[in-house]
């Protein structure tokens, strides 16, 4: 009588054990859901920006990947722009501060190889050239995306 005590006690405990696990991670698995949702550019919004000539529309399919319909080239890489900053921010303030040799400015001595090679090597006066040397249409592309 003692052992079947003793083996129905331990099979509650293993499904108490079990079923804790469960809920522990459901509940991971929601919060962890939320935290990463919140972080996604937003829907349905309607943003008012100086410089657009005509309506744009970003549209984001169902895995969130955007899609651009402009009614001019200008607008289109404005929008552009807007989307990269949404969705890689970090990213583009990284490889800015690499191309300018600046990056120890956020990760301290260890970036210091990295910034001294981009100096020595000209990058950012190599591309300030690259985009005086070209035409104008480049230019003005150039500014519509650095703008959105």
């Amino acid at each position: 009588m003692s052992e079947s005590l003793d083996i129905l006690s331990t099979r509650r405990a293993l499904v108490l054990t079990e079923s804790a696990l469960i809920a522990g991670s459901a509940a991971t698995y929601y919060w962890w859901r939320k935290q990463t949702r919140r972080s996604l550019p937003a829907k349905d919004v309607q943003i008012g920006a100086e410089g657009i000539r005509q309506p744009v529309e970003i549209l984001r399919d169902r895995w969130g990947v955007p899609h651009i319909y402009a009614g001019n080239d200008k607008d289109l890489f404005f929008a552009q722009g807007y989307v990269h900053a949404q969705d890689r921010l970090f990213q583009m303030d990284v490889f800015r501060r690499i191309g300018q040799g600046r990056l120890s400015e956020i990760v301290g001595r260890s970036g210091l190889p990295a910034d001294r090679v981009a100096r020595y090597m000209g990058w950012k006066r190599a591309a300030q050239a690259q985009v005086a040397g070209s035409g104008i249409q480049v230019q003005e592309v150039m500014a519509a995306y650095c703008a959105g």
